[in-house]
Parts: structure tokens; sequence; C-alpha cells
């Protein structure tokens, strides 16, 4: 009796180390090295990081704050920006445009050269295409604690200022291809 315990721990042994066949369901190799296997290409908009897209763009002369969106939906990225007043008054002076920032923040001249300007800033930084922003909307009043965009520590609050500028970001996808 002991032999024929023996000898079918033996055979489930050298069952267990018999390799699957490449017919076998339990066969598997990896997908990726195959030459043809392409993955799936991901929605852009959930698989950037505007974090760091937005302090690259907050560089820019032109930039005082950025808030960057990516719908998962849509394959470019829009942004809602504050204009540094310091620098566009100097730039309008110089261009023939004159008023206040709220007046200059809704000149398509102004929102041109700050969005050729973010460009600008974003090749340097070596931003990708999809990283990039498609378009760009002007606001004259910056994100703070006071209006609900900002929290203490001065973190963007995204929800909040998805919700603020909702109208904004509808108006930029609508007018971009797709």
């Amino acid at each position: 009796m002991d032999e024929k315990k023996r000898s079918k721990k033996t055979k489930k042994k050298k069952m267990s180390k018999k390799k699957p066949e490449k017919n076998s369901p339990h066969f598997s190799h990896s997908l990726s090295s195959s030459p043809s296997f392409q993955p799936p290409t991901p929605p852009l908009g959930e698989y950037i990081a505007p974090e760091k897209i937005e302090g690259i763009y907050s560089r820019s002369p032109l930039v005082a704050q950025a808030f960057v969106y990516g719908d998962s939906l849509r394959p470019q990225l829009v942004a809602v920006v504050v204009p540094d007043a310091d620098e566009l008054a100097p730039w309008a002076r110089a261009h023939g445009l004159g008023g206040d920032l709220a007046s200059l923040c809704a000149h398509p001249a102004v929102r041109d050269a700050v969005l050729k300007s973010m460009l600008d800033e974003g090749r340097s930084a070596k931003l990708r295409g999809f990283e990039q922003v498609a378009a760009v909307a002007l606001s004259h009043e910056l994100f703070s604690v006071e209006n609900g965009l900002l929290t203490p520590t001065f973190k963007l609050k995204r929800p909040q200022a998805k919700a603020a500028f909702q109208a904004q970001i509808d108006a930029m996808y609508s007018g971009l291809k797709t």
C-alpha cells in the first residue's frame, strides 16, 4: 500500500512539472512581446498630469495662473488662464490695445498671444503634443481661497474650478475640431 501512495505522489509531481502545450488553455505568453500587438489607446483626458502642465505654463510671462482640463471623451486639453496683469499691460500698449484687465481678457488678440506664449513654453519644456492645450479662455479674476477655487494651502480645487468655468470649457470644446 505504501508503494501505491508513493507512485501516486510521483505521478502528481511528474504531471505538475510538465510544460503546457501551446494549444492548452494553461499556456500563456506575453502579448506585448508580439510585434503586431498594439495596446488600446486610452482616452487622453484621464492620463495627463494637469498639475505638471499648469506648472510649466505658469512659467510663461503672460500667465499668472492656469487651470488645465481634459475631458476623457475628447483628445484635446483646454485651459482657463488668468493673465499676469503686470506683464500684459506693457504688451497691450505695444500692440495698441487699452483698457482694464477684464476688457483685455475679452480681446481675441490677447487670448491668441497668451496661447502662443503658453505653447512656446510647453515646447521648450518638451511637452508632448497631447499634453499641450488646444484652446484657452481668459479670466480676469485670480483663483483664490475667497472665491473657493484654492485650498488654504493654495492648491487648485479642480471640481470647483470645473464647475465655475464649465461654460467656458464647453465653449472651447465646441470651437475645436474633433
